[in-house]
């Protein structure tokens, strides 16, 4: 299994600039809550369950989960 580069929070708010397109515009495009998308962007949510990891993983920021 090969290891996953993620994205450090300041990565991930880069890539949506270089996308061209807000947190906002992107968690909406994603069915993601815009608040909880700002907690996770700056680090206020730790993204380790719920909605705030699902948003982490999109964002690449956290290893989807493993299936068995």
């Amino acid at each position: 299994m090969t290891a996953i580069k993620l994205r450090t929070a300041a990565e991930a708010k880069k890539w949506l600039r270089d996308q061209g397109i807000t947190a906002k515009d992107w968690a909406i495009r994603n069915k993601k809550n815009v608040h909880t998308t700002y907690l996770v962007l700056n680090e206020f949510n730790k993204a380790t369950r719920g909605e705030g990891y699902e948003i982490a993983v999109l964002l690449g920021m956290r290893q989807p989960p493993q299936s068995t």
